[in-house]
């Protein structure tokens, strides 16, 4: 795929291109927007833990 500073200078065509060509992550259809269903629906537990400000991420290292 080609490097490019700024999407300013790409055209439609070049974007759509790269969409394409991108194999590990293609571009969405209606019925992949269709199947899918809100954050808090798919995952409530999680969702509930963000609201509440009670999630961490794990550490690389642990303090010491």
């Amino acid at each position: 795929m080609k490097k490019l500073k700024s999407l300013k200078l790409i055209s439609e065509a070049d974007v759509q291109e790269m969409i394409a060509s991108d194999l590990d992550s293609p571009e969405l259809t209606e019925a992949d927007f269709a199947a899918m269903c809100p954050f808090a629906e798919a995952l409530p537990d999680l969702a509930a833990k963000m609201k509440k400000g009670r999630i961490r991420l794990p550490r690389k290292k642990p303090h010491q």
